[in-house]
């Protein structure tokens, strides 16, 4: 693990889509959905299992654990 500094804590593992990703704690979901910056514009985010409106993105702080499920729309019948 990461050893703490002045500006960011250890080091979390959160797992994205089912893989895991190291990220310096703390870490808001809108930090994280911007280092791995899903494809296009369109997408939803559930964070254990919940659904996070846009909007709270940059207030949900992930902690080592989460489970990050980012969802494309698919389209067809």
């Amino acid at each position: 693990m990461a050893a703490a500094t002045a500006t960011t804590g250890p080091a979390i593992t959160v797992w994205l889509n089912g893989e895991p990703r190291q990220l310096a704690a703390p870490c808001a979901l809108s930090e994280a959905l911007a280092q791995w910056q899903p494809a296009g514009g369109g997408f939803a985010v559930a964070l254990n299992e919940a659904f996070v409106p846009r909007g709270d993105y940059a207030a949900a702080l992930l902690r080592d654990g989460d489970r990050v499920e980012v969802l494309q729309p698919m389209q067809g019948g």
